[in-house]
């Protein structure tokens, strides 16, 4: 039975249910239809839109219905609830591009709450208007719509508009087209009268506005002129695999480069890369959402392996190909366990020779612009085509354009782009106060080259803003004035130095985040790290010295200005203490008053109880770092507490594949079996109450954490569950307690090595146990237990006693 089927099972007005989805142009699945009848009621309660069907006072009857028996309805069929504590666009997730006139009656807006919804009235009026022959109407004219209105209510600037606007002037499509067209005209005078600077998202509202236009021209008789545009690929099938190091082949599977090759020799080094795939099953992607992991952190452990070479026919292709696959892997353990030991690396006469080349260059009639060039691309790990779009800023205030690098003159700095993590979800504005911001596009970096001196006599004081854009067939020109006979000079190698360098200091993450260019090793944990720029700056003005006095013969000692003003590059919703010391106490005051109640009520316990439990996990996995997708606790069973260590496996898949090992601290195991203690309590009082068979075999018949809902009844401590109850104390996934953990102990000094054994993040290679790892795990259990004492005295973390009888 579908969705629709199920809810006229239960309604009075059941034969209106249809043609209302229909009229509405509800989803099969009426995704959020309490709220959008909620809308429409008032829609159809504000008279005076000129235009406005008249066929809706029809479909009042079985709306009001809907909004009146909301609770009932919303326990039945939960999609259908209004979830007003989350976002919309969350509450509307996979529905929006499809279904934008029923996503855009869901969405409410606190200024001028009329005037918004004269803009609704108008998307379903334009819908139903009858048009002539001549004039079509495309799904993407209400998509752009509704995408407009959608982003007036979300953006500041947009909101004012709206509150300097009376309803009446709202009330018709045609007084909805004037007034928009206006809107640039609008925003134009604030910024006159105000001095204001626009925003990113308020640049792109402008634009937004503008491209509505085109359904209000098309309903209103105005001529509409479309562009006949030339079929192009969907921008999220990226082929190429650029510098994010992934290449999209369908919704479901994407290819990522394993191993950096060497294009100047291929046959040397080839370039290693596996086909994975990204979760397809709809329920664990929504409860993903709700933990707040991106789809390509959780990718299937199940991942096929190539390289690309020319092999023979016949027998010996599958020779061949066999021993290419076990040299694939062999090229990925190798690359995982340490990275700078790659022979792709430049050694110290390699550099030499590089610093001998690029002074030649510079010095050189013909075309001396190639040695800064070279310079660009050591310093900032940049392909020969990148360097060659660099932008020279010469004025305070300059901004380099998305995705290229730029040299600010006045500073002495580089700029190079932030690594884009692309998130697939949106990002909560809520979050911004409680964790590190991580929205700045470029990072900036100390030059320690004297670059900018080189490019001023190089071009006599006259630098253009883009100074090397003209050479043509740059790559080649390059490639002949380099390569040796030996090629242990080629151009990717110039290009990795600096990066593989970074990498050997700290990690592969901090290091792509730091000069936008993936490292394999660094790819679930790029989720997961939020450092400062300081830190960075350090690390890069450290290995830039170390280059300097090879190169020069003398030590070289990095110095640099650091910024008052504290900026974090890498992951978002990376809390700050404070805030998670915060939320801990409130937990403990609300656990407080809740227990004094649990004998006064009779359903008081389940309070307590789910306060409990949301308490046990959030604080239990500042220690564990589980991933809370299957069951987010550690329980006895899953100890060994002769060994100190936890064996459990956390992440979506019925086999073994995720079971992984980590050290056992002392807080894990009080936590655990005072919960279970708790739980032992609990499972009587629902036995009690019927809720659960009396003559169970075990306690082991249940999980070992739950949630009981409002009926009384256990439900499963699955992310969906947890986030209503988490909510009411953080804004904050609960997956964010895991990328506090992994930059906390990176910033005390933990090993790397250590925090990935904690965390679960092993690639190929990399794990204690692998054959090639040297590493011992008592030394690593050593190490990570003493960052974690010292998290739970910063946090504040301590059991608290459950229900006592």
């Amino acid at each position: 039975m579908n969705t629709t089927s199920e809810l006229e099972s239960i309604l009075a007005n059941k034969d209106l249910l249809r043609p209302y989805a229909a009229f509405i142009h509800a989803p099969p699945c009426l995704q959020a239809l309490i709220g959008v009848s909620e809308t429409f009621l008032a829609m159809t309660a504000l008279p005076g839109f000129d235009g406005f069907p008249t066929d809706a006072q029809q479909y009042i009857p079985v709306a009001r219905e809907i909004v009146s028996r909301c609770i009932e309805i919303a326990k039945f069929l939960p999609r259908l609830a209004a979830d007003r504590q989350n976002p919309a666009v969350r509450v509307l997730h996979g529905i929006i591009g499809d279904y934008p006139i029923y996503a855009l009656l869901y969405f409410r807006c606190s200024a001028n709450w009329e005037g918004f919804l004269r803009l609704q009235q108008a998307i379903l009026a334009a819908k139903h208007t009858p048009l002539g022959p001549e004039v079509t109407l495309k799904h993407s004219d209400f998509q752009s719509f509704g995408l407009a209105v959608r982003q007036i209510s979300e953006v500041s600037l947009g909101r004012s508009w709206l509150e300097s606007l009376d309803q009446s002037e709202l009330c018709s499509l045609q007084c909805v087209k004037d007034k928009l067209r206006a809107f640039p005209n609008w925003i134009d005078d604030q910024r006159n009268e105000h001095s204001l600077e626009l925003t990113k998202k308020e640049k792109r509202l402008i634009n937004q506005v503008k491209n509505a236009h085109l359904l209000l021209n098309a309903v209103t008789g105005d001529k509409i002129i479309r562009k006949n545009l030339i079929a192009k690929r969907s921008a999220g099938i990226r082929e190429a695999l650029g510098t994010r190091g992934r290449s999209d082949v369908n919704p479901h599977d994407f290819m990522e480069i394993r191993v950096l090759g060497d294009a100047d020799d291929p046959q040397e080094y080839p370039e290693v890369w596996a086909l994975c795939r990204r979760p397809d099953n709809e329920n664990t992607k929504r409860e993903l959402e709700y933990l707040g992991v991106e789809s390509d952190e959780a990718t299937d452990r199940l991942e096929f392996i190539f390289l690309s070479c020319r092999v023979a026919s016949g027998m010996a292709e599958a020779v061949q190909a066999k021993f290419a696959a076990r040299g694939a892997a062999k090229k990925i353990e190798m690359q995982n366990q340490f990275l700078p030991m790659s022979t792709q690396c430049l050694n110290d006469e390699d550099l030499k020779n590089l610093t001998g080349i690029m002074s030649n260059l510079s010095e050189a009639k013909e075309q001396p612009d190639l040695g800064l060039v070279l310079r660009v691309m050591l310093a900032t790990s940049s392909s020969a085509t990148r360097a060659q779009k660099m932008r020279v800023l010469q004025s305070n205030g300059d901004i380099p354009a998305a995705g290229t690098i730029a040299y600010d003159l006045t500073t002495s700095e580089w700029l190079v782009p932030v690594h884009d993590l692309e998130f697939k979800t949106v990002t909560s504005e809520a979050c911004n106060g409680v964790s590190r911001l991580t929205s700045d596009t470029h990072l900036r970096l100390p030059d320690l080259f004297h670059f900018g001196q080189r490019l001023l006599y190089s071009f006599r004081n006259s630098v253009p803003d883009y100074p090397f854009i003209e050479i043509n067939w740059i790559e080649e020109k390059l490639r002949n004035k380099v390569e040796n006979k030996e090629k242990s000079l080629t151009l990717a190698r110039i290009e990795r130095a600096i990066i593989f360098r970074v990498a050997s200091q700290v990690e592969p993450t901090q290091a792509t985040f730091m000069l936008d260019k993936y490292l394999p090793p660094s790819s679930a944990r790029r989720y997961y790290t939020a450092i400062s720029v300081s830190k960075y700056r350090d690390v890069y003005a450290k290995a830039c010295a170390e280059i300097a006095s090879i190169t020069s013969g003398k030590k070289i000692t990095a110095s640099w200005e650091s910024h008052s003003r504290e900026i974090y590059i890498g992951a978002r919703y990376c809390p700050f203490t404070d805030h998670i010391r915060d939320v801990v106490g409130s937990m403990k005051s609300a656990l407080k008053s809740a227990k004094a109640c649990v004998q006064r009520g009779k359903t008081a316990w389940i309070k307590f109880h789910n306060l409990y439990t949301i308490y046990a996990i959030y604080t239990q996995g500042f220690v564990t770092a589980i991933r809370s997708i299957v069951e987010p606790f550690v329980n006895s069973g899953q100890m060994s507490q002769s060994l100190g260590i936890a064996i459990f496996r956390d992440k979506g898949c019925d086999d073994e594949f995720h079971t992984r090992t980590v050290p056992l601290h002392s807080l894990t195991v009080d936590i655990a079996r005072e919960y279970e203690r708790h739980r032992s309590l609990i499972l009587n009082r629902l036995e009690d109450a019927g809720r659960i068979k009396k003559n169970r075999t075990s306690e082991n018949d249940l999980p070992s954490i739950f949630l009981i809902n409002q009926d009384g009844v256990w439900v499963e401590a699955r992310p969906s569950a947890i986030v209503k109850h988490l909510n009411q104390f953080t804004p904050l996934p609960l997956n964010s307690n895991r990328k506090y953990v992994r930059t906390r102990l990176l910033e005390m000094g933990v090993s790397p090595h250590a925090v990935d054994t904690l965390m679960g993040h092993a690639n190929r290679g990399e794990a204690f146990w692998e054959h090639s790892s040297t590493s011992c795990f008592y030394d690593l259990k050593k190490e990570i237990l003493a960052g974690l004492d010292e998290i739970v005295i910063e946090l504040g973390l301590c059991v608290v006693r459950g229900i006592i009888r």
